[in-house]
């Protein structure tokens, strides 16, 4: 019998590298540039191809709001570890000297906000930091995160943790304007330009450090209107799931959807709030018909098991076989067929 080689074997991991860039982009449209440069940064630190004594990779990623900085890092993260493994902190909630104390303690007995969220990831598995909007924090928080090349942060206990293990992701919304406006250009010329307006906000020893800094372009209304398709069709699934009926999206919702939530500045966010905000009416107004009808009394817990059991009993009590969303004037609404 002749023994199998390391490289004979793909398993689990091996298809999850392979798969990224993929994976990367069916989860964040519209940024293919920044979706191969990203996972080419983060695979490269998997890999082991790192320095000793750095994190496997100390990004920024730049660009206009609601363009995927985020989705983009927690997609790689749920795909290469699992759901929920990895630290997302939004430093708009760190913009005071004083929360300084609650992110790396308060004194010898308290290990920090940040110790306990690196327990929580090596527990998960996770090796993933996200740091939004660097912007936004307190100069002296800003300096913990970007100090981080060195792979040590100290907690107020003396706690000293590693990150030699870590991808530390950086976002930022510097340069924004430009990113819109500089839409069709070819990709090295946005980047360029944002890169170079970044760097006016950081010191160039701290610009230096990053391993990488990959650049995120302005959502064109084609890019939403995809993002759109996306979105309605993800929870039309979601609340089918949910209720347990098909729901089918009817004529004149996809445009209704573009319409209403296209924004040129805030990218993707308002579309999703949009979706979420019509489809979930038309489905709260099904519901209220029937317990009206039926005279069913309200559960106080909607989150219970028994409650989410009655949901879906009564709308198995519907005539038909799925439920259709339909565009009634200016209002989605829930038929049966």
């Amino acid at each position: 019998m002749i023994a199998s080689s390391p490289m004979q074997k793909r398993g689990a991991q091996h298809e999850r590298w392979l798969s990224l860039v993929e994976h990367i982009n069916r989860k964040v449209v519209g940024q293919p540039e920044a979706a191969k440069r990203y996972a080419r940064a983060i695979l490269a630190g998997e890999m082991g191809l790192t320095r000793k004594g750095r994190p496997r990779s100390f990004l920024i990623k730049l660009g206009p709001t609601g363009t995927g900085k985020t989705s983009m890092t927690v997609a790689a993260s749920e795909l290469l570890y699992g759901t929920d493994a990895i630290i997302r902190l939004n430093m708009a909630e760190f913009q005071e000297k004083r929360d300084l104390a609650r992110l790396l303690g308060e004194n010898r007995n308290d290990n920090g906000y940040l110790g306990d969220e690196l327990d929580r990831l090596r527990k998960a598995g996770g090796h993933m930091l996200l740091v939004d909007e660097i912007e936004k924090a307190h100069k002296d928080i800003a300096n913990v995160f970007l100090g981080m090349e060195g792979a040590t942060v100290t907690m107020a206990n003396g706690k000293t943790y590693y990150l030699d293990d870590i991808h530390c992701i950086v976002t930022s919304n510097l340069g924004s304007a430009d990113a819109m406006e500089m839409g069709n250009l070819p990709y090295a010329l946005v980047a360029e330009h944002i890169e170079q307006e970044a760097m006016t906000h950081f010191r160039p020893e701290v610009w230096a450090r990053f391993t990488d800094k990959i650049v995120f372009r302005g959502l064109t209304y084609r890019v939403q209107e995809q993002i759109a398709r996306d979105m309605l069709t993800d929870e039309a699934r979601f609340q089918s799931a949910r209720l347990g009926r098909e729901i089918v999206i009817g004529d004149g919702v996809f445009r209704f959807i573009v319409a209403q939530g296209f924004h040129e500045t805030l990218g993707a966010r308002p579309m999703r709030n949009t979706v979420e905000y019509h489809v979930r009416a038309g489905i709260v107004e099904k519901i209220l018909e029937c317990l009206a009808e039926k005279g069913i009394e309200l559960p106080k817990d909607w989150e219970s098991e028994e409650s989410q059991a009655l949901l879906k009993a009564i709308v198995q009590t519907l005539p038909g076989s799925k439920l259709r969303l339909e565009l009634v004037g200016q209002e989605l609404k829930i038929r049966t067929e």
